[in-house]
């Protein structure tokens, strides 16, 4: 079952991913039967290794068995799904198949049968320069949409369950355009204030 729904993924969603550009990645979250789900990271083997080399450095790996060990430890950190407010995702059992294009998958647990709001972060490649994930999840009945995790949103999405599908929820596009109007705001108070005084100055000096 774990195969058939890799190859199904990979053909679905390769177009979202090139093997030479170390930027991109894909993370697919996937419903099986009876609740059971699995969480699969697609990235190039440059971005893995760039990312290992940072984080293990003073343990460099000596076979591709201990790569992989360091993989699984690596996206297990820097992945962290909660659901509902308070129910954080497991990654329980993983293996991770090597290639140009390297495929790491994980049984997951604990996730609720009934999803009403889910909140994603995914730092896995945050060092490596305009790095960009590709965030998918396929449950049953639901319709399918491709979300963007990267720098511009801090590495981290909030979902919502609205009817059959998932959307991203609009706090922080709402903070974000907060953020902007009052910078503008005050920029525009500070040309204003500016002026003013120019034209009190130049007439004081012209007053004598």
């Amino acid at each position: 079952m774990i195969r058939y729904i890799t190859i199904l993924s990979f053909f679905l969603f390769s177009n979202l991913i090139n093997a030479h550009q170390v930027d991109l990645s894909t993370v697919v979250l996937v419903e099986k039967e009876n609740n059971t789900w699995i969480l699969q990271v697609r990235a190039p083997l440059t971005a893995f290794q760039q990312e290992i080399k940072i984080h293990y450095a003073k343990t460099p790996y000596e076979s591709p068995d201990e790569f992989k060990e360091m993989v699984l430890a690596h996206l297990r950190k820097n992945i962290s799904l909660v659901f509902n407010g308070n129910q954080s995702l497991l990654l329980k059992k993983g293996f991770v198949k090597l290639g140009h294009e390297t495929n790491v998958v994980f049984e997951v647990d604990t996730i609720p049968e009934e999803i009403k709001d889910l909140v994603v972060k995914n730092t896995s490649f945050q060092n490596i320069y305009k790095s960009k994930s590709a965030l998918v999840i396929l449950k049953e009945g639901f319709s399918k949409k491709k979300f963007v995790i990267n720098s511009d949103n801090n590495y981290s999405l909030e979902l919502k369950t609205e009817g059959n599908q998932f959307i991203e929820k609009s706090i922080n596009k709402n903070k974000t355009e907060v953020k902007l109007n009052a910078f503008f705001i005050l920029f525009f108070v500070f040309v204003i204030v500016s002026i003013v005084l120019y034209k009190k100055q130049k007439r004081e000096l012209i007053l004598g």
